[in-house]
């Protein structure tokens, strides 16, 4: 059973590659639409953090669908961020991801020019993303800002948060934002 979303809905998506059908989170801006965003989960899933996150970026004025990548393995919205009973079914989730087929789910390929603003935010010691990575996504788009932190893997989810690097993170979201879309209240033209 799902929690009841506060401000946002479920919707029904199709991913791109294999018309497979997955639910997401939908949150509408809460003031005149500035933009909007995608935001990925981790192993976790479409968990209550990840929600009130994208809660929080639609009172600056921003729709957000946090896409259910995991929909695949197992429908549904976690009713906790963090599940330790369920890391070693959700890492084997991972491990057995076509990531050809989720890369189509949300339309990212690193060898694509971006047609959208992009900030890319790493933790310094993620050890999930290893910097060799990271340098590749610098070398092959020199002009998206890449900022890395003094913080983990998940340094803005309940499991690793860095409470600087998260605020920080988010301030350079926001601003990166103004600047492509108008300040509250602004209309684009």
């Amino acid at each position: 059973m799902r929690p009841a979303p506060e401000q946002g809905q479920i919707i029904r998506l199709r991913g791109r590659a294999d018309g497979f059908g997955f639910d997401a989170y939908h949150v509408r801006a809460g003031d005149a639409r500035r933009g909007g965003l995608v935001i990925l989960h981790a192993i976790w899933g479409v968990t209550p953090h990840l929600r009130a996150l994208a809660d929080g970026f639609s009172d600056e004025g921003y729709e957000v669908i946090v896409p259910s990548l995991s929909d695949r393995f197992e429908p549904g919205f976690p009713e906790q961020d963090i599940d330790e009973t369920a890391r070693a079914r959700r890492l084997a989730w991972a491990d057995a991801t076509d990531w050809t087929v989720t890369v189509g789910d949300v339309q990212a390929h690193l060898d694509e020019t971006p047609r959208c603003p992009v900030i890319l935010h790493f933790g310094k010691h993620d050890e999930l993303i290893p910097l060799s990575d990271i340098e590749a996504i610098k070398a092959a788009h020199p002009d998206v800002p890449v900022w890395l932190y003094p913080a983990g893997h998940a340094f803005m989810a309940p499991s690793d948060y860095d409470a600087d690097s998260a605020h920080l993170a988010r301030l350079r979201t926001l601003q990166l934002f103004h600047r492509s879309g108008g300040a509250r209240g602004e209309m684009g033209g």
